[in-house]
């Protein structure tokens, strides 16, 4: 088979998050998709299959290098970026059915631009959260925990998946984080989370910075679903000064990425949708993975 690496969230064509995506052509197990997904590599890699049933147009599953993930946000837009590159797609609005649920793929009409549904916001107060303790996993100093802008705090969000959101003063906190990656861990094992996203506004936007080490992935580029997460927790702040944001991550490893993220309202309470652009890297040879 054959695997493609795609650049999902890509700014003016360049930075982005790497995933890999295998359209999948024969029967894999779950343990050879976790091979492959290590031997590649990437962050994450998609697993998309054609739909036989009429609830769904294609069955996606996610893996890390090391563990498979209920949904991915770069990975999907990579997926779906790829699917219409290669002229596989004959609609705009598509179903994809993951564990997180089936939700709906839009492709914009510009055939760049790809939007994906998010999981139901959740928010999780339950979740223990002690600012003395983040600061130092982050290695920085407490006071530079929180918003200029307004009061608010951390809080645990997810629209697939459970990460910590975390507001930082300004951009010089933001990029001073120099995680301890051992207690994050056991942090993110204890409480169940995928992550902590790091988040401050400049200038309007978002500028962030994602870490999930239970995953083996030290710092990402691009997320997705973090994003998607926390634009319903802006929403619910009273933080938005439109229906969306627009976040920018990976600045500090030199591949700005850009993610756009909005409030759909005909859902109930509401839903969210996160896009970007893509551009497709590079086609490797998957060979000789066998149960």
């Amino acid at each position: 088979m054959i695997a493609y690496e795609v650049h999902a969230f890509t700014y003016k064509q360049h930075g982005g998050n790497p995933a890999g995506v295998v359209i999948v052509d024969r029967k894999l197990s779950e343990k050879e998709m976790q091979q492959i997904a290590f031997y590649l590599g990437f962050s994450e890699t998609a697993f998309v299959k054609k739909s036989d049933c009429e609830d769904y147009d294609y069955h996606v599953r996610f893996f890390t290098p090391v563990a498979e993930v209920d949904l991915c946000g770069h990975a999907t837009i990579a997926t779906f970026h790829l699917l219409n590159h290669l002229g596989q797609l004959n609609k705009s609005t598509l179903k994809q059915k993951t564990k997180a649920g089936i939700l709906d793929v839009i492709i914009h009409d510009d055939g760049k631009t790809i939007f994906m549904e998010q999981s139901h916001p959740d928010r999780f107060p339950e979740v223990p959260y002690d600012r003395q303790h983040i600061s130092k996993i982050l290695r920085i100093d407490e006071e530079l925990i929180g918003l200029e802008q307004a009061s608010v705090d951390a809080a645990v969000y997810s629209t697939g998946l459970k990460d910590l959101l975390l507001p930082v003063k300004d951009m010089e906190a933001l990029n001073a984080i120099k995680p301890n990656f051992n207690k994050m861990q056991e942090y993110t094992d204890e409480n169940e989370l995928v992550g902590i996203h790091v988040f401050t506004l400049h200038d309007g936007n978002i500028h962030c910075r994602n870490f999930a080490p239970s995953y083996g992935i030290l710092e990402e580029a691009a997320t997705g679903t973090s994003n998607g997460a926390l634009c319903a927790y802006l929403y619910d702040n009273n933080l938005l000064l439109s229906d969306g944001i627009v976040a920018y991550q990976g600045e500090k490893m030199r591949m700005t990425s850009k993610i756009s993220a909005s409030i759909v309202h005909e859902h109930s309470p509401y839903g969210v949708l996160v896009g970007g652009e893509c551009t497709v890297k590079n086609t490797l040879e998957v060979r000789g993975y066998h149960d």
